[in-house]
C-alpha cells in the first residue's frame, strides 16, 4: 500500500502505513494519569462518587461503561425516556435500573482530556465524503455535526448552564496555507452547496484581512459557527440532570460506580479502551485503535495577549486552540506529526508527554502569529501539559449499535458507541443519545428509526463493508485491506 500522508479538515494526518492493524487488546487506562486543565481546574462533585466498597450485591438492568459524552448522554437519554414510560419494570419488577461504570475518575478519559472544541467539519470535506460513503450519508454527516453543535448549545441555555460550562460561541477560524489549498477547500464547500448545504454563514479573510483581524500570517481563512466550552463541566451537568430525574421517577434509578472494574455489560461507552472488552476490535477492518493526543495550557503574556473569542485550526491542519474567556489561558492541541513514525498510534499511557509533540505545540503559536506571538518564550508561558488517548478507526467513522460475533449475529444485550477518532466533541453527544435509543428500542420492544441526521453507515449491521480510507484531496481511497486482523464481522 503507498504511502498517504496528508491532513483532513480535522487535523489529522492519515498516514496508513502506519495505521497499526494487529495489536494486542487494549489495556485498561493507566490508573495515575497526567491533570489536564480541566481535571486540576474543576472538581466536580462526581469525581470519586460510588469508588468506596465493593460492586458485589450490584443489580442494573441496563449498564453504562465510560462517564465522557457518549456515557453521559446515554444515560441521561435512558433516564429521559424510561422516566416517562408508565408500564416499564426491571427484571425484579421494580425499577429499571441504570448503572454507570467508570475505570478511573468521573470524566478522567478524552472528554476530559481533550481540547474543549464544538467544531463542525464535514462541509470542509464533503466531495471526499461523498466518494466515500454516498451523497445521503455526506449530508448527514453535515446534519450530524450541526445538530449537535445546536443540542449541546440550546441544552445549555434551556437549562441555564451557560456561565457554568464557560459556553462561548466565537465560532473557528481555519487557515490556509496557498491559493491550492484554498480553493480546494472552496471546491469541497461549493459541492455542499450543490447538494444543498447551507454553507451563508461563512465569512472568509484575505491575507490583509486574516493578519489585521487575527494577526495570522496566512494566505486566507474562513470562519465558520462553533464554540468552546468546558467539557468536563458540561457531562457532570448532564449527569446531575439524569440523577434528579430519577429521584421523582417512579420507574427508573440511576447509580455511579467510579474506580470500578466491570466483566458485564451492556453499553460501551470506552472509546480508545473498547478492545480491552471486545478483545476483536484490536484487530481487523473496524479495529478502534488506541491513539495519543496532546494539549497545552499556555497563558499568554499582557503583551501577547490577543483576548480571542473564536477558535482556529493551523495552515498545515495539524494544530488547533482556542482562548479561555477573559483573556485567559490558551488550550492548544495536536502536533502528532512531530511525535514521528507511527505518530502516537497504539499508545495508551496519559500519564506522560511526548518531548518531540511538546516542542511541536510550544513554537506554533509564535509561527502562525508572528504579529502577535513573539519575544521570549513566544509570549506564552506553558503552565500545564498533558495527554489523553482517543479511539481511531480506519475510515475516520464511530461504530455505533450492537455488538455482532464472528457469524455476523447479534451479541444479546451488548451495544457499543466508540471510535469517534478524534471528533468526538460534535458526535458523540448524539451518538451516545442514538446508542440509547437503540437499547431503549430493544428493552421496550419498539422499533428504532435512524435518525434522519445520522449517517446510515455509522450503524453497525451484520456483514458491514470493510470501510474506505478518507483523503484529504477530495477523493477517497479504496478498500482497506484486512491485513492480520481477524475476520470477524464486528468482535
Amino acid at each position: 500500500m503507498a504511502q498517504i500522508e496528508t491532513f483532513d479538515a480535522r487535523g489529522e494526518l492519515r498516514i496508513l502505513d502506519h495505521f497499526p492493524d494487529h495489536l494486542a487488546p487494549c489495556s485498561t487506562p493507566h490508573p495515575a494519569p497526567l491533570a489536564s486543565f480541566w481535571t486540576n481546574g474543576f472538581q466536580s462533585e462526581l469525581t470519586r462518587a460510588g469508588a468506596e466498597g465493593s460492586l458485589d450485591g450490584v443489580k442494573a438492568d441496563v449498564v453504562v461503561i465510560g462517564t465522557g459524552v457518549t456515557g453521559t448522554m446515554a444515560a441521561d437519554r435512558l433516564v429521559e425516556v424510561l422516566a416517562e414510560e408508565e408500564r416499564v419494570a426491571g427484571d425484579d419488577g421494580g425499577k429499571v435500573k441504570v448503572v454507570v461504570l467508570e475505570a478511573r475518575e468521573f470524566c478522567s478519559g478524552a472528554t476530559g482530556r481533550n481540547g474543549g472544541h464544538l467544531t463542525p467539519l464535514p462541509r470542509l470535506e464533503f466531495a471526499a465524503l461523498v466518494k466515500k460513503d454516498g451523497v445521503e450519508d455526506a449530508i448527514r454527516a453535515v446534519k450530524l455535526e450541526d445538530e449537535a453543535v445546536r443540542f449541546v448549545v440550546e441544552t445549555c441555555k434551556r437549562e441555564g448552564w451557560t456561565d457554568d460550562v464557560d459556553l462561548v460561541e466565537g465560532g473557528t477560524t481555519h487557515f490556509f496555507k496557498g491559493a491550492a489549498h484554498e480553493a480546494h477547500a472552496k471546491a469541497e464547500l461549493a459541492a455542499a452547496e450543490q447538494a444543498g448545504i447551507d454553507n451563508s454563514s461563512l465569512v472568509w479573510y484575505n491575507t490583509e484581512q486574516a493578519l489585521e483581524k487575527f494577526g495570522a500570517s496566512v494566505y486566507s481563512a474562513v470562519q465558520m459557527p462553533a464554540g468552546n466550552l468546558y467539557p468536563l463541566k458540561l457531562v457532570t451537568k448532564v449527569f446531575q440532570r439524569a440523577q434528579r430525574k430519577a429521584a421523582t421517577s417512579n420507574t427508573v434509578s440511576i447509580s455511579l460506580y467510579t474506580n470500578a472494574a466491570v466483566e458485564r455489560y451492556i453499553i460501551h461507552a470506552t472509546n480508545a479502551y473498547t478492545s480491552h472488552l471486545i478483545p476483536s476490535l484490536s484487530a481487523g477492518p473496524h479495529r478502534i485503535v488506541p491513539t495519543r493526543g496532546q494539549v497545552i495550557s499556555a497563558v499568554p503574556l499582557p503583551s501577547s495577549n490577543p483576548h480571542s473569542t473564536s477558535a482556529f485550526s493551523s495552515t498545515s491542519g495539524a494544530h488547533y486552540f482556542f482562548q479561555r474567556p477573559d483573556g485567559g489561558p490558551i488550550i492548544l492541541g495536536g502536533a502528532r506529526v512531530d511525535a514521528g513514525k507511527p505518530y502516537e498510534f497504539g499508545v495508551t499511557d496519559d500519564s506522560r508527554v511526548n518531548e518531540k509533540v511538546g516542542e511541536g505545540l510550544r513554537k506554533y503559536l509564535g509561527e502562525e502569529f508572528p504579529t502577535v506571538f513573539r519575544g521570549e518564550g513566544r509570549g506564552v508561558e506553558v503552565e500545564r501539559e498533558w495527554t489523553g488517548i482517543m479511539g481511531y478507526t480506519l475510515s475516520g467513522d464511530p461504530l455505533v449499535g450492537k455488538v455482532y460475533d464472528k457469524e455476523g449475529n447479534p451479541v444479546e444485550g451488548q451495544y457499543l458507541s466508540a471510535g469517534y477518532s478524534g471528533h468526538g466533541m460534535v458526535r458523540a453527544p448524539l451518538c451516545g443519545r442514538v446508542i440509547a435509543d437503540i437499547v431503549l428500542s430493544d428493552f421496550l420492544k419498539k422499533e428504532f428509526e435512524i435518525p434522519e441526521w445520522l449517517p446510515k453507515h455509522f450503524i453497525t449491521r451484520s456483514n458491514m463493508p470493510e470501510p474506505v480510507e478518507l483523503v484529504a484531496n477530495g477523493g477517497a481511497g479504496g478498500k482497506v485491506e484486512e491485513g492480520k486482523g481477524s475476520k470477524c464481522t464486528i468482535i
